[in-house]
């Protein structure tokens, strides 16, 4: 037995969900699913690099699983849902279905841990409250985005999925399954939104800076508004500073001073008189089929037209909404600061562009509504840049509905120490790294 193959595959496969890694047999994996301990031969192949690729829909079931009664019962439950469906699409076939369950279910009585006392909500329903919000601010930008919000909950729960194993009756996945190239892909797409967060984070320091040298707020507001960040910094700030001075025609503002100011303080910020952003052109993780859709930059699921909605949104939320805070003006200026720089530049991050959206629900979506102040509802939203960045504990904890995988990781980030709404079971040891 090549045992560095088996500490690697081992040590790869028990990192995942309610999978326990029993023993390598020549071109396949021996696993059990530990939540009903049935067994998988899963063959796999070497690829060029090294990295092993498990082949999940070509296993074979060596060992039934045991059910216990709760499994039996949730079987049943989805049995007779699926030919309650059926009569919608077949009538006499769906009838016929749904005899067929009371002719053959059990006669049991419901106990207490098959049912579910809190009472939540589902991912839709929290959508539509935020897009029927008493607050107009709120409505309007989910009601706005809810595609698109709903396209990225949907394309982070599919990248979590590939690091699950079995499907909810325990039953074994069909798809490939390539921890290195997986966790490559995600590292190369996590440095290279850092990389873009740290660069608008910068661009959101460089606008209050510019207010200190022009010492007013809306005129640094149209300075950074008018400057091109995809021009030679030279030639595109003059522009803007005489362009605003054009505008605020009674501010004493001497463009040749504050343009060669405002020049030096971009290149001191930036380390040369060009954008940096060009570079993020050349670097944008490759869109074809095999990298994992939830990690590509951008897919135009956010069009520039969009970012330019949401940057006008932001904007008119400063006079919209009530009892705002120095911080909360600081915030929405940084929130509309990212939009308008992604918009002016074309270079759009899909997790950006949620991130703002979710953060802005969480700091000012709630109200008095029963919905907002029950806990088991609350929106939980967790913020992009937190988990892929920072010290994020999850993507969303969905009310409660749902069971966690707390510390799933991969390589050194924390965007994935998983919280979605569906799909995963508590797991405290489960670590990919």
């Amino acid at each position: 037995m090549d045992f560095q193959k088996f500490k690697i595959l081992k040590d790869e496969i028990e990192k995942l969900p309610n999978v326990k890694f029993e023993s390598l047999l020549g071109e396949s994996v021996l696993i059990t699913n530990k939540k009903n301990q049935s067994s998988f031969e899963v063959p796999f192949t070497t690829e060029a690099d090294g990295s092993y690729t498990l082949h999940l829909g070509k296993a074979k079931q060596v060992v039934e699983g045991v059910i216990t009664e709760e499994e039996q019962f949730e079987a049943n439950v989805r049995k007779f849902k699926n030919s309650i469906k059926l009569i919608f699409e077949n009538y006499d076939e769906g009838i016929k279905a749904v005899k067929n369950c009371f002719a053959t279910f059990p006669n049991i009585e419901i106990k207490s841990e098959f049912t579910h006392n809190k009472k939540t909500i589902t991912f839709e329903e929290r959508m539509d409250i935020l897009c029927n919000s008493e607050n107009e601010v709120v409505k309007s930008i989910n009601s706005k985005f809810r595609k698109q919000i709903s396209e990225m909950h949907r394309e982070r729960k599919d990248f979590a999925q590939l690091f699950v194993f079995f499907n909810e009756d325990n039953s074994i996945k069909n798809h490939d399954f390539n921890f290195e190239k997986l966790r490559a892909a995600y590292n190369e797409a996590y440095a290279f939104q850092k990389k873009f967060n740290d660069h608008l984070k910068k661009i959101g320091d460089f606008h209050k800076r510019v207010e200190t040298i022009v010492l007013d707020k809306e005129l640094a507001n149209a300075i950074v508004a008018d400057i091109n960040f995809m021009e030679n910094a030279k030639i595109s700030i003059p522009k803007a500073v005489v362009k605003a001075k054009n505008t605020f025609t009674e501010a004493k503002l001497k463009v040749t001073d504050v343009s060669r100011k405002i020049i030096a303080l971009y290149q001191e910020m930036f380390k040369s008189g060009e954008a940096e952003d060009k570079i993020y052109n050349l670097e944008i993780p490759p869109n074809d089929a095999l990298y994992p859709q939830f990690l590509k930059f951008s897919t135009g699921k956010y069009s520039r037209e969009d970012v330019q909605t949401l940057e006008h949104e932001l904007e008119q939320s400063f006079y919209v909404l009530p009892n705002l805070t120095d911080e909360d003006l600081r915030q929405i200026a940084d929130w509309r600061n990212q939009a308008m720089y992604m918009h002016r530049t074309n270079m759009i991050s899909d997790k950006i562009v949620d991130e703002i959206i979710n953060e802005f629900n969480k700091r000012f979506a709630v109200n008095s509504s029963a919905d907002y102040s029950n806990g088991d509802k609350d929106l939980g939203f967790k913020k992009i840049s937190d988990q892929a960045m920072n010290n994020g504990s999850g993507i969303a904890d969905m009310s409660g509905e749902v069971e966690t995988i707390k510390d799933l990781e991969i390589g050194k980030s924390d965007e994935f120490a998983m919280e979605d709404d569906e799909d995963f079971e508590k797991q405290k040891d489960a670590v990919i790294a």
